[in-house]
């Protein structure tokens, strides 16, 4: 998702919710792929052998001229 009309005074609290929200997830994906990689829990049944990451990023900037080309 991307928005282009933030005002600045937005963008602090952004980050901080971006961030801290962001890496709770994270945290929270990774305790579940762990749980049901067989490298880490040889138990867990199934067949194949696939591989799945996650990753989350945060960008902000200037918008310019106002969008004019």
């Amino acid at each position: 998702m991307c928005y282009d009309n933030l005002p600045s005074e937005t963008l602090p609290d952004l980050r901080i919710m971006a961030r801290d929200r962001a890496q709770a997830l994270l945290e929270q994906l990774d305790r579940w792929m762990s749980e049901r990689d067989r490298d880490f829990s040889p138990e867990v049944p199934g067949t194949g052998r696939k591989r799945a990451g996650v990753g989350i990023y945060y960008f902000e900037g200037d918008y310019g001229d106002g969008g004019k080309t």
